[in-house]
């Protein structure tokens, strides 16, 4: 529902970007080519092979791609059962659903990584193989650890149907009501989450975990090194969080000066300029056009194929641009998707528009997201004058206020925003445009801690482990720790990507 950070939306997004310039290419007169059909391979069947970690028996299984066309990855799964109410230990248990994809070494590291997705509502193993291949080079020395966190994938996931109820309050109270017959919302929170990993590592036996978080996971690293010293041998926070920072109440304004930085960098483009102008004004005029007066679009579903009446509305509009500045392979696309739309063309917007909707609809656990958000932020968000002139306005935070009066919450823990201190090692990865988590504030975490070292990648976007030979520097960090010899200049190659000019790309 609010989707206020999340990790691997990037990759989806990317996937999209491509298929859509390639659907517009072919629109305007390309010649079509039949696919060649896909060779149907057979496998034998076999009795699954046993992982022992500590005191847990994992099978092995497939962990598949669900959203893009990845293949499965090799692993060991195991059902770890933890209290949903600490305070209850003997009381209704979560079945947290937990999978190892083991070290290639022959005598791996003792220690393991472990990946926090992000969100809030992200499955790590729902995730992972989209994000396989970045961990890849970790392999090599270390197992790694996957954790739904409680309240999503087949960790005791929330799903509640699609509300028909006319106000946010009404579908929030049904939701609490279908999700009440499962579980107690109240304990869905990041600490109840840290609490979960402590309970893992010690079960599967690691001394301790180098902890890879991405945006919300981010605050969950901290949140989990804060509370188990000693159970942390690293942390890798990929497009951070600071502990301080209150969710969504900086979304409108980080969003808004991305958008205008990104837009100027066209209007000095001399192509881009002679293509589109300034894309920053045709945005503005959209959103006008759209105030109040949602456009009837009739496209074919991008994702069942069949045609479908859809309305356009300024919230679609918002929506779809605040998730392409996510990515600059999306964020490519934009001034010419908006061009289309200024001339009348929404199909292509529209079709971008459900695609995203539908992603967000299959990877993200709102409900979770709400547990998240009503103990630990709700109640420090406020109202900024200031937003209301920007894309995204004051939505969010007037609709987390709403829905948050109606979600069953504890209160914030006692100092859950204080900093992280400490001498943990720390690298912390940041996207020059990121919209949500600017490299700011990874600095701010830094100032905090004895040991670390920010890391901003030219003109990327938010969630950057993948992009170039980032994954590398990872894991060179990871295996030694050592700041000092820690070579990252590959990273300053990294540039963002040149703006879609036409249906075929960039200029040459």
């Amino acid at each position: 529902m609010f989707a206020s950070m999340y990790t691997r939306r990037n990759l989806r997004l990317v996937v999209v970007a491509l298929i859509l310039a390639w659907a517009l290419w072919q629109r305007y007169g390309s010649a079509t080519h039949s696919a060649p059909a896909p060779k149907v391979i057979h496998h034998a069947v076999t009795e699954p092979r046993v992982l022992v970690r500590g005191g847990v028996r994992l099978r092995e299984c497939d962990l598949p791609a669900t959203s893009v066309p990845f293949p499965p990855v090799a692993a060991y799964c195991a059902t770890v059962d933890v209290p949903e109410n600490r305070a209850e230990p003997h009381g209704r248990q979560v079945h947290l659903n937990v999978a190892i994809v083991p070290s290639s070494a022959e005598h791996p590291a003792r220690d393991a990584v472990t990946f926090l997705d992000g969100g809030p509502g992200g499955a790590a193993v729902a995730d992972y193989p989209l994000v396989a291949h970045q961990f890849a080079p970790l392999l090599k020395t270390r197992d790694v650890v996957l954790i739904d966190q409680r309240g999503t994938g087949h960790s005791n996931g929330f799903e509640c149907s699609p509300g028909k109820e006319p106000s946010t309050e009404a579908r929030v109270r049904a939701c609490a009501v279908e999700v009440a017959r499962q579980a107690d919302p109240r304990h869905y929170a990041t600490d109840d989450a840290t609490a979960d990993i402590e309970d893992v590592r010690r079960r599967l036996g690691y001394p301790q975990l180098t902890v890879i978080g991405v945006s919300y996971g981010t605050r969950v690293a901290q949140v989990y090194a804060r509370h188990y010293p000693a159970a942390v041998r690293a942390l890798v926070l990929d497009s951070p969080v600071p502990n301080a920072l209150t969710l969504g109440q900086e979304h409108a304004r980080n969003l808004e000066n991305t958008l205008q930085t990104r837009f100027k960098a066209c209007v000095a483009d001399s192509a881009c300029k002679a293509r589109f102008g300034d894309p920053y004004t045709t945005l503005q005029t959209l959103l006008q056009r759209l105030d109040g007066h949602p456009i009837d679009v009739t496209i074919t579903d991008p994702v069942t194929h069949g045609s479908r009446r859809e309305h356009l509305t300024r919230a679609g509009l918002a929506s779809l641009v605040r998730f392409y500045a996510y990515s600059p392979i999306t964020t490519a696309l934009l001034p010419l998707t908006l061009d289309e739309a200024k001339a009348g063309h929404y199909d292509p917007l529209l079709g971008q528009l459900l695609l995203v909707q539908s992603d967000l609809s299959t990877r993200l656990d709102g409900p979770m997201e709400l547990s998240v958000l009503c103990t630990e932020d709700a109640p420090l968000l406020r109202v900024q004058a200031d937003d209301a002139d920007t894309v995204l306005g004051t939505g969010f935070v007037l609709e987390a206020q709403t829905a948050c009066a109606n979600w069953p919450h504890r209160s914030m823990p006692g100092g859950f925003h204080d900093p992280l201190t400490g001498p943990v090692p720390t690298l912390l990865l940041s996207g020059e445009w990121d919209p949500v988590t600017p490299p700011r504030y990874a600095e701010e975490i830094a100032r905090h801690l004895q040991h670390a070292r920010v890391l901003t990648l030219p003109g990327q976007g938010h969630s950057v482990m993948g992009i170039g030979c980032a994954a590398d520097v990872v894991a060179r960090f990871v295996e030694h720790l050592d700041f000092e010899h820690l070579d990252a200049e590959c990273l300053a190659r990294e540039r963002a990507t040149p703006f879609f000019v036409g249906y075929a790309g960039a200029t040459p």
